[in-house]
């Protein structure tokens, strides 16, 4: 049983289906087209092909396929980062993958960097905002700012202890935004 929700964040959810509704899913799974200059930053291209990223909510857990060659897979926890070839056999596998960061503007990242960041950044997309009502996460209101002539009221959202959050510190997110393609929640 959770809390009361903060007022802010109660509104987000609700106009997203409802904490409620969204409880009954465990997850949710979409096709998704990477693509930027960060990649190529990092030392790591992404062939810009359509690539499918299924998440569980009552975990942190990703899976992205596929993942550097047309049959392997990545699989992301907080714990643990893998590429698996699709006979099953592990390509490559890293314990505490968030601190094999180089986090430097130049800092390159090898093949599991990248399937962390992956892992990560797609669970993120697809919780958010629904994973800040669970128990553990606390709310509160932050001054509203002015954007592109738009007053954004704000609230500042703090993990549980022990679960990798987007940014150590402060950081202002006015929206996670990309192009969607259908999406299927599964229960």
């Amino acid at each position: 049983m959770r809390g009361k929700l903060h007022p802010l964040l109660e509104e987000a959810l609700e106009a997203h289906g409802g904490h409620d509704r969204w409880r009954k899913f465990k997850g949710i799974a979409s096709t998704i087209r990477t693509g930027g200059k960060l990649w190529e930053l990092k030392g790591a291209p992404l062939i810009p092909v359509p690539r499918r990223a299924t998440s569980e909510f009552r975990r942190q857990w990703t899976r992205v396929t596929p993942f550097g060659e047309p049959d392997w897979t990545m699989s992301w926890t907080p714990e643990h980062v893998e590429i698996r070839a699709g006979d099953g056999s592990i390509i490559a596998e890293r314990d505490n993958g968030r601190e094999a960061f180089d986090r430097s503007f130049n800092g390159q990242w090898d093949p599991l960097n990248l399937a962390y960041f992956n892992g990560y950044a797609m669970w993120t997309y697809h919780a958010t905002p629904f994973v800040f009502g669970e128990p553990g996460y606390e709310a509160r209101d932050v001054a509203p700012i002015e954007n592109d002539g738009e007053t954004l009221r704000g609230v500042a959202v703090r993990f549980p202890e022990g679960r990798p959050q987007p940014h150590a510190g402060t950081a202002l997110l006015l929206r996670l935004g990309w192009a969607a393609a259908p999406t299927r929640l599964y229960g």
